[in-house]
């Protein structure tokens, strides 16, 4: 092996033992420089996805999240939902471009824009409804609720970009969603509440109950009340830069391959039982009953049984 590839190793892990990973990262990619005679690349912008109807939107209507290259993010999270979607709402209007997008991408929804500038109702028609109001008052997001009947398949905070109003509207409107909607907030570069508050509800999309045995996990259908209702009703964050995307959903029901708690524990017995009588004949045999020796009877598959019956014993 190449002496610079090496020594460039041995930095990464280093590194590596001192629990930093982000310079064990940097320093494993200059190793793969190196093996691969890998010469540094320019930085270039991503080529233009040619499916990517919202992108060609946006020339044509050229909203401000255009700069910040939104409209990309949206396309890969709005897509599946471009022609079912019925309720959309973006806070924060200001000027027409944005909704008029908005209005043309899905086709089967009306778009309701809220903004605090009484200027922005010139932009209602057709499809589009304006509310008028603060993001941040409670009396004009109930309001807005009760009348639209709330059910949002999309929630998009382009509003106020304070933390505070993003995480007051998030209070509202993200439960205001329908079952399996999308909330987006923009623009959360600078705002470490925020990104605190991001991490929180991506702790809740891996949520366990206190004390509960990760070898049970396939029988984990419901969380019950009382876990945080945002861990029962969250089951994705995805984060890209300035942007962020909430999707509600039931967690962690919607994983439709889990299996009912009765019926898991009926399978665990008939588990347990088979890996009984494994180490009954490993005794019989005058064989060491070990977790080693019974999944060599057993399978690897068998390995987490194995193990559940071996802390049984202990």
């Amino acid at each position: 092996m190449d002496q610079r590839l090496q020594d460039t190793l041995a930095k990464a892990l280093a590194w590596e033992k001192q629990g930093n990973w982000v310079d064990a990262v940097a320093r494993r990619n200059e190793a793969l420089d190196l093996l691969l005679a890998r010469t540094e690349r320019t930085p270039t912008p991503r080529p233009l996805d040619p499916t990517d109807s919202l992108e060609t939107l946006g020339e044509v209507h050229k909203p401000s999240k255009r700069s910040h290259d939104y409209l990309h993010r949206y396309w890969k999270h709005f897509r599946d939902v471009q022609f079912t979607a019925r309720k959309v709402v973006e806070v924060g209007v200001q000027t027409e471009r944005s909704i008029n997008m908005w209005e043309e991408f899905f086709p089967n929804a009306t778009i309701f824009g809220l903004d605090i500038d009484p200027v922005c109702q010139n932009y209602a028609g057709g499809r589009k409804k304006i509310f008028i109001g603060d993001q941040t008052d409670e009396r004009f997001q109930l309001e807005f609720i009760k009348e639209t009947g709330g059910d949002f398949d999309i929630v998009i905070d382009d509003g106020l970009h304070s933390t505070y109003s993003m995480l007051k509207t998030f209070s509202y409107l993200y439960p205001a969603l329908n079952d399996h909607g999308i909330y987006v907030i923009e623009d959360v570069q600078k705002k470490p509440a925020i990104l605190q508050f991001l991490a929180q509800l991506m702790e809740f999309v891996n949520y366990m109950p206190p004390d509960f045995d990760l070898l049970n996990w396939p029988g984990l259908s419901a969380f019950g009340d009382s876990a945080p209702w945002l861990a029962r009703n969250t089951i994705g964050v995805s984060f890209h830069r300035y942007i962020a995307f909430i999707e509600r959903g039931f967690n962690p029901r919607d994983n439709r391959y889990l299996i009912e708690a009765e019926e898991f524990q009926r399978r665990v017995r008939e588990q347990q039982d088979g890996v009984r009588a494994a180490a009954e004949e490993l005794e019989l045999a005058g064989l060491p009953v070990t977790q080693e020796s019974l999944v060599a009877k057993l399978g690897r598959r068998s390995a987490h049984h194995v193990d559940r019956y071996l802390k049984g014993k202990g």
